[in-house]
């Protein structure tokens, strides 16, 4: 059976485009500048793209291995997008790693929410509309010894401070907090409904963000000040 392939649509606005940012009121210009610049980013070469810039022949891969992962060119699509920290968790509260860590985050402008919204919901199915405002990546680090019955959680290490615009150094995911900015790299995965996933035959399925890398681009100052941005009304009031 033939799997469907859903792709960003043509005519929506493209990376290209200079959206407003959401700029809380303590971005300075340089990260301005910094998250217009990667939202520019296309490298076919390496098959990595803006989140709002992802090429259209887009298709899940043509093995079983690589079946769960939307591909280009029968290689994995990795997407990018700069955030800010909304959520997060990657140890316990007696710091012990977790089993999937998880980071969610609020992207820059609009366009890119709009654009991480449509990749998760279009390439569902069935396909449907992903509202919500803080996009969500998570990684499975478990593993099992062979012959044993438990799971044993592994720190996820892809975590590198970009904030001194030299030589990276990679860090603790504990270091980063919400309110800072992120640049998130990420894979789109697809997986059976339950109780489903042992059929061979795709013909419905969720989606989700995997988790592949995490730079701190940006640290939340001390004291930042109270502001709302364009982003507060893709946002449901609370009842």
């Amino acid at each position: 059976m033939c799997c469907p392939t859903r792709t960003l649509n043509d005519a929506e606005p493209t990376a290209h485009d200079t959206p407003a940012l959401n700029d809380l009121g303590y971005f300075s210009e340089e990260l301005r500048q910094y998250i217009q610049k990667e939202r520019q980013h296309r490298d076919r070469a390496n098959m990595r793209y803006a989140i709002a810039n992802i090429p259209t022949d887009t298709r899940w891969g043509p093995t079983p291995v690589m079946a769960n992962y939307l591909c280009v060119d029968h290689i994995p699509l990795r997407m990018s997008l700069v955030g800010l920290v909304k959520r997060m968790l990657f140890f316990t509260k007696d710091g012990e790693p977790v089993l999937r860590p998880c980071i969610g985050i609020e992207p820059c402008t609009t366009l890119d929410l709009t654009a991480a919204q449509r990749v998760l919901g279009t390439n569902a199915a069935p396909a449907y509309v992903h509202s919500n405002t803080t996009i969500y990546a998570r990684k499975n680090m478990s593993s099992r010894k062979p012959g044993s019955t438990i799971f044993t959680a592994n720190v996820f290490h892809d975590v590198f401070d970009n904030t001194k615009g030299a030589h990276m150094e990679r860090i603790s995911a504990a270091a980063i907090m919400p309110g800072d900015i992120v640049h998130v790299e990420v894979k789109l995965l697809r997986q059976q409904e339950v109780g489903n996933y042992k059929n061979k035959i795709w013909d419905e399925w969720e989606t989700a963000f995997e988790l592949s890398r995490i730079e701190l681009v940006f640290a939340k100052p001390d004291n930042p000040p109270k502001m709302t941005t364009a982003l507060d009304a893709f946002r449901v009031p609370s009842p």
